[in-house]
């Protein structure tokens, strides 16, 4: 049997925290209680589809992540932010023919609003897409 080798010290090194996937926080407005998209939306996921298909992202994955301000029951937002965050992908789908495996829709309600000084405002009813690998 060898002998018992001494605990080794690294003095100041810390493990690697494992860093945070990218988010892309969309100007994807919605209306109050809408999951319906407009012009205003259609342009900027217009943009973001091409990006999506090119070379680069072909192999990434997605996670569209739908939010809502705070009007409302906790069931109601729920529902409503997966219909927003369904209401992206299916456009990205269909418009630009990505595969709906690489794009994963959920709906986070009113439980991370942007502007948390104004939780009814405006800004919180939004899709955030976040790069998962």
């Amino acid at each position: 049997m060898p002998p018992e080798q001494p605990a080794l010290k690294f003095r100041g090194v810390r493990p690697l925290e494992a860093s945070k996937p990218k988010a892309v926080s969309l100007t994807i407005q919605f209306e109050f209680g809408s999951a319906q998209l407009t012009p205003d939306p259609r342009t900027v996921l217009n943009n973001l589809g091409p990006a999506l298909k090119s070379q680069q992202l072909s192999a990434n994955v997605f996670l569209i992540e739908g939010h809502t301000d705070s009007v409302g029951s906790e069931a109601y937002n729920t529902r409503l932010s997966e219909d927003r965050a369904r209401s992206v992908r299916d456009y990205l789908v269909s418009t630009f023919g990505i595969e709906p495996s690489r794009l994963d829709a959920v709906g986070r309600g009113k439980s991370d609003p942007l502007d948390r000084q104004n939780p009814e405002s405006p800004l919180n009813r939004r899709v955030q897409i976040v790069n998962i690998r």
